[in-house]
């Protein structure tokens, strides 16, 4: 594909993305008011919503798949308008949503909330996490078939994190109430740092990549019902919106730049593996400061 014809695509791509950044946070922030209740969101209920966003990644991919299949990369712009067209007919039907309190006084900056101990411990938590699993995500296929594995098996892994991530959410109302949020956020970025060093170091053997995939459920739907939860706990009312912003921003944008950046230099220079011992040191950060910021621990106003 040469530059002109892949200018369309790439425009489409960009608009695609800033349009998603906008939507996440708000989406995220009616859902936490609909499903809160005096003790914060019901995990239950949140867990039977966010799992259609699993079911919708499976179900776009593959679809997405078969067309390219049909009618090559050209399709691509017309498949991304029709999906933001869905995505606008979804926005107009959801439920109305009631202002929480008086708005006299304007939210407090950003970084004025940053400032606060438990909040910027809790950020670079998922900072570290979410970078860490930068490496899976940008990595793991291209590392998985230079290990000698097929299309298929690369295919299989994937399939086993899916299933494991939408069996948690589904059934997080029985598992989410054992711990405290903060103590799932130590639980997902011990298990981080744990598979990524089953793949760096067992990739050749095919039971320790499932068992690795299989820890999906704790290293990504875990870490994120507990984020959810944590985020409705500090930003209540009227600052939801920002902190899902802010949630979307330091622990899914920068992260994503930084490790795709970063994971590609140590592919070049270092080898896949590398990026996987990488991902767990990165996950062990993610540990430290999410112990710190369970010492902080604090209702925000």
């Amino acid at each position: 594909m040469g530059v002109q014809a892949a200018l369309p695509v790439a425009l489409m791509t960009g608009l695609l993305f800033v349009a998603n950044s906008g939507v996440v946070p708000l989406y995220e922030a009616v859902v936490s008011q609909l499903l809160s209740s005096g003790q914060g969101v019901d995990p239950a209920r949140y867990g039977r919503v966010r799992v259609w966003g699993s079911i919708g990644f499976i179900v776009s991919v593959t679809a997405f798949g078969a067309l390219l299949e049909w009618r090559g990369i050209a399709i691509f712009p017309a498949f991304v308008a029709l999906m933001n067209a869905l995505l606008l007919v979804a926005a107009l039907r959801l439920p109305r949503t009631r202002a929480e309190g008086r708005h006299d006084q304007p939210p407090p900056p950003a970084l004025h909330l940053l400032r606060r101990p438990a909040l910027a411990w809790f950020f670079a938590s998922i900072f570290f996490t979410v970078l860490a699993h930068t490496a899976l995500y940008a990595f793991f296929s291209l590392y998985v078939v230079e290990l000698g594995y097929g299309k298929a098996a690369v295919g299989a892994l994937w399939a086993v994190s899916v299933a494991v991530e939408i069996a948690f959410f589904w059934t997080q109302g029985q598992w989410f109430p054992l711990l405290s949020p903060h103590r799932w956020l130590l639980v997902a970025a011990l298990v981080t740092a744990l598979r990524f060093v089953a793949i760096a170091a067992g990739g050749a053997w095919m039971p320790v990549l499932l068992l690795a995939q299989a820890a999906h459920a704790l290293t990504f739907a875990a870490h994120h019902a507990a984020c959810i939860a944590l985020l409705n706990r500090y930003f209540p009312g009227r600052l939801r919106g920002r902190g899902q912003a802010l949630y979307t921003m330091l622990g899914y944008g920068l992260p994503g730049v930084l490790g795709g950046l970063a994971g590609g230099w140590l592919v070049t220079h270092q080898g896949f593996a590398a990026v996987f011992w990488a991902a767990a040191l990165c996950a062990v950060a993610g540990w430290g400061c999410a112990r710190r910021a369970r010492r902080h621990e604090f209702t925000a106003d």
